[in-house]
């Protein structure tokens, strides 16, 4: 009697190990396989990038004016992600700072789609860029325009989809560029 428990027992622990074996084992080609369907890296709720940049404006006298750009997802659902767009700009002599904070749904299908609120797209290039955090890389160079003749432009990584430089010129009468560079991220570029 004692031997035909013992035998039970270990039937019943080898079919759970079993079971357990299974599930894990679908589990990890399941997650294998969505990954594998994922279309971007960073196609995930909470990725975050982080740009940084400074440059002089020429108003009564040269202000330093210090640029922190996030990019951030909020939300995803099968057709769009909700993209948050946070801009400070911190201006040294005065110790003001101006943050504004913008959000749209981009189409996933559309992954390079970046508006910027009062610009407008005026035209698109490649180049290849040596940025100072990841090298050189091939970028998409989206240029945006407004009706006060300031342009951004926009480099956006020609693989991952994402931008990796934003760059301000003749914006509130700066005098050279203000170049605004990639410094944190929790995604893979």
């Amino acid at each position: 009697m004692e031997l035909k428990r013992l035998v039970f027992r270990r039937r019943i622990v080898l079919s759970v190990i079993l079971m357990l074996l299974v599930i894990l084992t679908g589990y990890y080609f399941y997650s294998i396989h969505n990954s594998l369907n994922q279309p971007y890296p960073w196609l995930f709720k909470g990725a975050y990038s982080v740009y940084i940049g400074s440059g002089t404006i020429k108003a009564n006298k040269l202000v330093t004016v210090t640029a922190t750009i996030k990019l951030f997802i909020g939300r995803i659902n099968s057709t769009h992600y909700h993209l948050y767009f946070l801009q400070v700009f911190e201006y040294s002599s005065t110790g003001e700072s101006v943050e504004k904070l913008n959000d749209t749904w981009v189409p996933i299908n559309n992954p390079d789609y970046y508006p910027i609120e009062k610009y407008r797209l005026a035209k698109t290039y490649h180049a290849r860029i040596n940025h100072p955090k990841l090298g050189v890389r091939e970028a998409i160079v989206y240029v945006y325009t407004s009706s006060l003749n300031a342009t951004v432009e926009v480099y956006v990584d020609a693989k991952a989809k994402w931008p990796i430089a934003y760059v301000f010129k003749d914006y509130l009468g700066m005098g050279k560029p203000l170049i605004v560079e990639l410094k944190a991220y929790n995604i893979k570029l």
